[in-house]
């Protein structure tokens, strides 16, 4: 026992000393890191090795861990939202997915560069032509998103957690709207080769895909986005007869994420209706 408690007090010795003078050493790097949560939750005093964690307010798909002074964002799995009573991870099932204010983050300024950066908190808006969105299915707070890293023709789009500052270009979107036929043409930020926005969200099989067609657009690949009265959300049709309905949040996990298909279009599903996140400038 005794031997215990000397490994015991050699253990918080280390935790104290060791982490303290890293934390010193490498103060630059932790502005970088972590300043936009030290400004989002005030950490309390250090005390006893002992961290604490509280709600991320503009994701509750992140969490931020007090710990040595410091304020560390972390990321839930996918499929798993933050939960405060129980201080993890948890099932969205199990878990209400709750903001703690609808106020933006403060503006952060590099001491390096002395530039400002925002983000802004995804909040669904009015949509025009040739705005760049992400797409998002707001009660699960799921985006659009490219499935895979090696993009090909027909790759399927799943429903993936939502990155607001749209630094993910894989759920990155262009819309392009004709005035003759109002319908848009919804591109993807991903580039093939030098080429950016070339890759077409398209209706392949029941199924939104990405999909690359030389010269004009294929039927398959254009989209009616009608507004649901009285929300700022959207559905997104395809009117291709042989492929016609609306895309639908499944609910159903697949290996990276949620499958989405399209179905008979009702816009009083909320399964059927969108929101359009404008990324920042």
């Amino acid at each position: 026992m005794y031997s215990n408690k000397i490994r015991h007090f050699f253990h918080i010795v280390f935790l104290i000393f060791g982490k303290s003078s890293s934390a010193e050493g490498k103060s630059e790097e932790f502005y970088a890191e972590f300043a936009l949560a030290e400004r989002i939750v005030a950490c309390p005093p250090w005390e006893d090795g002992v961290p604490t964690y509280h709600p991320y307010p503009y994701d509750c798909r992140k969490f931020i861990e007090c710990t040595n002074g410091y304020a560390i964002e972390h990321s839930c799995p996918p499929l798993t939202v933050w939960d405060q009573d129980l201080l993890t991870c948890n099932h969205e099932a199990s878990t209400p997915c709750v903001i703690v204010t609808t106020e933006g983050p403060p503006e952060l300024t590099s001491p390096e560069t002395e530039e400002t950066t925002t983000m802004t908190p995804p909040v669904p808006g009015p949509i025009e032509g040739g705005g760049i969105y992400t797409i998002v299915y707001p009660p699960e707070g799921m985006a659009f998103r490219v499935r895979k890293p090696n993009i090909f023709n027909g790759m399927n789009i799943d429903g993936m957690p939502h990155v607001p500052d749209c630094s993910d270009l894989y759920q990155v979107w262009k819309l392009e709207y004709n005035s003759t036929t109002g319908f848009y043409m919804i591109r993807s930020a991903l580039e093939t080769g030098s080429n950016q926005w070339t890759l077409r969200l398209s209706a392949i099989a029941n199924r939104p895909r990405i999909y690359q067609y030389p010269g004009e657009p294929w039927a398959s690949s254009i989209w009616k986005l009608d507004a649901v009265p009285g929300t700022e959300l959207y559905t997104i049709y395809q009117p291709n007869p042989h492929l016609g309905g609306n895309v639908r949040y499944t609910g159903v996990v697949n290996d990276l994420g949620i499958n989405l298909d399209l179905v008979a279009a009702n816009s009083t599903v909320s399964e059927q209706r969108w929101g359009f996140v404008r990324c920042p400038v």
